[in-house]
């Protein structure tokens, strides 16, 4: 199994990805303790001042209980049809490369 820090956890770093741990309790239904602990399971990781951001497709995954898909994004595909639908379901464009190399 693929270890915390090597999972691609909004990696690149998307600003529409991210959403705070309230905003993702009221998506799932959950306490914000209850989000903080699924953000450290791996659907988020901790961001400036020591804040907790959560991907909002990888949520969706966990909620759907799509492990397959949630793996897949872990190792950075953001691409493959099984990512991509939680993308759009989230209403997230998907970023590939760093937003300095998108701008050259």
């Amino acid at each position: 199994m693929m270890n915390m820090s090597e999972r691609q956890i909004l990696k690149p770093w998307n600003v529409k990805e991210a959403i705070p741990l309230k905003q993702a309790g009221e998506i799932a239904g959950r306490c914000a303790e209850t989000m903080r602990m699924w953000a450290e399971d791996g659907i988020g990781r901790k961001i400036a001042g020591g804040r907790w951001a959560i991907s909002y497709p990888p949520l969706l995954m966990r909620l759907e209980g799509n492990m397959s898909a949630l793996k897949a994004y872990w190792k950075g595909d953001r691409t493959s049809p099984e990512v991509r639908h939680y993308f759009e379901m989230a209403g997230v464009p998907i970023i590939t490369s760093s937003p300095q190399a998108q701008a050259k």
